[in-house]
């Protein structure tokens, strides 16, 4: 985590870097989410996502079929 980082930014670049477009709202709020629940056990403060400082590490879940799909398809 860098100042400034959210668990909604670094959804939102990893599937961007993923499919190489930025991704919907749909995409990123299913992505945000599955970001939430895989580090849900290693937050500073359980049950407050927001709340994140520089220095932490993040579990970044595998990005959905159709992310990656996309990323092919496009050659990135």
């Amino acid at each position: 985590m860098r100042p400034g980082d959210s668990f909604w930014s670094i959804a939102a670049a990893h599937l961007g870097e993923g499919s190489g477009r930025p991704p919907s709202a749909g995409q990123l709020g299913s992505y945000w989410w599955q970001l939430v629940e895989a580090n849900a056990l290693d937050l500073p403060v359980r049950g407050d996502p927001n709340l994140l400082f520089p220095g932490d590490f993040v579990i970044l879940p595998p990005l959905p079929a159709a992310v990656r799909l996309e990323g092919w398809r496009t050659g990135r």
